[in-house]
């Protein structure tokens, strides 16, 4: 029996301000959003009690991220979830993103999560095909209302766009600081490496723990390619700067994380290799959607030919899928023009994927 504490004690408003069980859970229902919808309400909801009652018995199809990091034998978000929290009727965490405020368009994101996505969409008719347009408009204070209890709350975890340069943060430390015991909250974050906040670590500073994701989606030109915006010289030196700052304040722990994807799936033991180097944690997870950017728009073929120890534990989850393929190649292709570049020159490997006439 999956249990998860985060159907119990958890809130989750993702960056258009709809609520979701987890921000790892597939197909949530968009009928409530945060100015309609408290969370009290939203938890009685049919929607929401079917999930709890599913995953009494079974793993509930919405949570099939969660139950493919487990088959595999990682650590899932249900697994982290279930360490830190009880199971009170309290909330206990929350995650929730307040802007797609971005400096980056890393290639598998879009413009729901990058602003630097959006102007990209705005300028290049070719490339709306590939996105759903839905913005919302809400503000923190739907969220962290006058007079909200948040003396259970243990855990905050703050996602983007980039956190770190969404206008909304500095008021959302503010709040936490002023309405909450800050230095009993673990804070997690997930930052894209590109630049060391200095203005914001007298915050960081006062939480319990903070737990600092620094994306990895490719080592080099892999990185360059995928996350179009910074170079890999500049997300490495970066990194070194949270390594130094978590060596000088206790309560900070940084790690690697990676998105697992088309692009990056012969590029594993790179990455795993480079957080040993930096004597950092490295987790991974696979990206699902868009499934045309996912491992399964490559053909068996090309994954026999990357093969290794470090990326094998992903292939019984590789279902090639010749739609896909399609799909990755036109995509590739299309964002390619945009930027002036060719994936060959940074991807050598992929070359005989995209030449492929089918």
């Amino acid at each position: 029996m999956p249990d998860c504490s985060a159907l119990v004690n958890h809130e989750c408003i993702d960056v258009n301000g709809f609520r979701k069980p987890c921000c790892r859970f597939d197909n949530p229902d968009k009928a409530f959003h945060v100015t309609n919808c408290t969370i009290d309400q939203y938890k009685r909801s049919e929607f929401y009690t079917q999930i709890v009652d599913a995953m009494k018995s079974n793993w509930h199809p919405g949570c099939k991220k969660c139950k493919q990091e487990e088959d595999r034998g990682d650590i899932s978000l249900r697994n982290l979830y279930d360490q830190d929290h009880t199971f009170s009727d309290n909330i206990e965490s929350i995650e929730l993103s307040l802007s797609n405020k971005c400096n980056l368009m890393c290639r598998m994101c879009g413009p729901a999560f990058s602003s630097s996505w959006q102007t990209l969409v705005d300028d290049n008719d070719n490339v709306n095909k590939y996105f759903n347009k839905q913005k919302t408009a809400f503000s923190i204070n739907d969220i962290f209302y006058e007079g909200r209890d948040l003396s259970k709350l243990r855990m905050v975890k703050y996602l983007g766009g980039e956190p770190f340069i969404t206008p909304e943060i500095l008021q959302f430390f503010r709040i936490l600081d002023n309405s909450t015991s800050i230095n009993s909250i673990t804070f997690l974050c997930t930052t894209n490496g590109t630049l060391f906040p200095k203005k914001y670590m007298s915050y960081l500073q006062k939480f319990k723990k903070v737990v600092l994701h620094v994306s990895l989606d490719g080592v080099n030109f892999v990185n360059d390619y995928i996350r179009v915006g910074k170079t890999w010289e500049l997300v490495d030196s970066v990194i070194d700067q949270w390594i130094h700052f978590a060596e000088n304040n206790s309560n900070i722990e940084v790690s690697l994380f990676s998105t697992i994807q088309a692009y990056n799936i012969h590029n594993v033991s790179a990455m795993e290799d480079y957080a040993k180097k930096k004597n950092l944690k490295y987790r991974s997870a696979l990206l699902n959607e868009p499934e045309y950017l996912s491992i399964n728009s490559l053909p068996d073929k090309y994954m026999s030919s990357i093969k290794d120890k470090s990326n094998l534990r992903f292939f019984k989850d590789h279902k090639y899928n010749i739609d896909c393929h399609k799909r990755f190649i036109e995509y590739t292709k299309t964002i390619d023009d945009i930027h002036n570049v060719n994936i060959k020159q940074y991807i050598p490997e992929l070359e005989q994927v995209i030449d492929e006439i089918l």
